[in-house]
This record gives structure tokens, C-alpha cells and sequence, in this order.
């Protein structure tokens, strides 16, 4: 086996793409790979007995539903190696030897989150010509984003950039547990956007991998293979902003998402998310006294 590099996949209800991406990841690795797999408590009644068997995989069931998020967290957690590679469960590998060439961009940068280079995957499993991202630029109103068209600032492998996209990111356990992962995140969304946040105010650096590529079946909120909750989606959004947003550009905000979305979803959230009122509190001192930078390093609030 690997003794550097772990892949983490979660899923819920994914059928046969589960498999596929396992497979793809081993046919195309140079030499043994670890993969822990995740099976988040699948309710499609697809037999996904024969994940165990797979080349190279460690299989873990959920019995209770923890969300992509905590899913991946816990992966971390299982992760018995420096590095670990995070991937969704309908990917493809499409460079050969992957793993080796991740393993010496995490080498050159240990407070850094890296993403790999994406491409579209089609249903079909035909892959989409001319369509790739390489990290995203975020809108910090309501932390969506838009893929990086501009790629003249690639130096040799790498690309800095100011969001980690793709879901093919990837850096080391120490760090990860440094900036606290993915920690308060529920069900599903904005995983990272608050990841990339940490790392750029914490003194670390995203980057994209630009020699290795994935290809990716993206989906919307609305697509995923199961019923994703609204209310934790939002929650994720305010969350993220309560967090690292100063109080007048985040009332502001607030105000902003209401104004644009279900009231009656908003104001669920919102009451969410007081109740961890305490937990936010000793998150912010832990963020104040372990990261060195402010908000405005990443962003410009001119138009806010």
C-alpha cells in the first residue's frame, strides 16, 4: 500500500458510479493507492456489497446519514497517512500516475490546500471537449463562484488561485486539522468555500494541480441522488459568513440572502444557527489567535 497519499471517497446513492470511479482510480495509479469509501447510508436499494472486494479499498458504512461533509471529515479522520486526496463518488481518474504527481505538489507546500485540474464528465461517460476548471474566483455577497477563465498566472505545475473547485482537493492531516477542516459544516454545500477561507487567512495558499486532471459528473443542489436539505444548505452559507465577516458587511449580507431567498428557510437557519451560539464563539478565538490574516487579504469589499 501507500504510505503517503489516501483517497476519501463518500457517497450516497450513487450506483454503479461508485464502482467506476474506484476502478478508474486504480487503473490509472502508478503502483498501490489507499481508498476509503463511505457509503453515507444509501437508501436506493443498489447492492453496494461488492465495494469491500475492490482493489485497494477500505469500505465504511453509515447507519445514519452524516452528510457529504462530515462524511469526508470522518474519512479524514480513518486517514492513516500524511496526505489525502478528497473525491466525490461519480469521478474519473484521467492521468496516469495521478497519485505520484499529487504527492509532489503536496511535498512542495504543507499549509496549502491544493484542487486538481477538472473536466466534464458526461453521462455517457464521454468526456466534454474543451471544458475544464482550474479553481474558482468567489463572489464574497454570498460565496458563490465563477471558474477561473484567466490561466496566464500557471508557474511550471501549479496555479495559485483563491478557491480550491472540482472536488478533487487535497493537502495534508496536519493542516486540515490546524484550520479545523470542514468543522461545523451540515448536510451539504459550501465545502469549499469555507476550506479555501481558512487556508488563505490562516497565512496558507490554494492552488490548482495543472497536470493532473479528473473528469467530474457536476451537479446542482437540485441533482444530487438524494433529498439535500434546504435549510442546511443556507445554514452552511450564513454560517461561513457569521464566522469570518465583520458585523456590518455580515448583517448586510444577511439581509442580502433573506431578501433573495424563502423567508421561512432563512429564518430556520438563522435560529440554527444561534443555537451553537457558544461553538461560534470559541471558533472565532481559535481563528483569531491561529490565523494571521484578515478578510480583506482575499477580497475587495468595494462593492459591497
Amino acid at each position: 500500500m501507500n504510505t503517503e497519499l489516501t483517497v476519501i471517497i463518500p457517497f450516497k446513492n450513487e450506483g454503479e458510479e461508485v464502482g467506476k470511479t474506484i476502478r478508474s482510480l486504480n487503473d490509472m495509479a502508478c503502483g498501490n493507492i489507499n481508498i476509503i469509501v463511505i457509503n453515507d447510508a444509501s437508501d436506493d436499494g443498489y447492492d453496494y456489497s461488492s465495494i469491500a472486494s475492490e482493489k485497494n479499498v477500505k469500505y465504511i458504512i453509515h447507519k445514519e446519514s452524516l452528510g457529504p461533509a462530515q462524511s469526508r471529515a470522518h474519512g479524514v479522520k480513518l486517514c492513516e497517512t500524511e496526505y489525502f486526496l478528497l473525491l466525490d463518488a461519480h469521478m474519473r481518474a484521467l492521468t496516469k500516475g495521478w497519485n505520484k504527481l499529487i504527492i509532489e505538489e503536496l511535498k512542495t507546500d504543507k499549509r496549502a490546500v491544493f484542487c486538481c485540474k477538472t473536466e466534464r464528465l458526461l453521462d455517457n461517460d464521454k468526456i466534454s471537449d474543451g471544458e475544464f476548471g482550474l479553481g474558482v474566483n468567489l463572489n464574497f455577497e454570498d460565496l458563490s463562484y465563477n471558474w477561473i477563465q484567466d490561466h496566464s498566472s500557471i508557474q511550471g505545475t501549479i496555479m495559485s488561485i483563491p478557491c480550491v473547485m472540482g472536488a478533487s482537493y487535497c493537502t495534508n492531516k496536519r493542516y486540515w486539522n490546524k484550520i479545523r477542516g470542514l468543522e461545523g459544516l451540515r448536510s451539504y454545500g459550501y465545502e469549499e468555500q469555507l476550506l479555501s477561507i481558512k487556508t488563505m487567512l490562516e497565512g496558507g495558499n490554494c492552488y490548482a494541480i495543472t497536470n493532473v486532471s479528473f473528469a467530474h459528473k457536476f451537479r446542482t443542489f437540485k441533482e444530487v441522488p438524494y433529498k439535500a436539505s434546504t435549510v442546511d444548505y443556507v445554514f452552511n452559507q450564513l454560517y461561513i459568513i457569521e464566522l469570518f465577516y465583520p458585523v456590518k458587511l455580515k448583517t448586510k449580507i444577511f439581509k442580502k440572502i433573506k431578501s433573495e431567498g424563502d423567508d421561512n428557510t432563512f429564518e430556520i437557519a438563522l435560529n440554527n444557527l444561534s443555537k451553537i451560539k457558544n461553538e461560534i464563539i470559541s471558533l472565532k478565538e481559535y481563528y483569531k489567535a491561529n490565523f494571521s490574516r484578515e478578510l480583506e487579504y482575499i477580497t475587495d469589499f468595494t462593492n459591497l
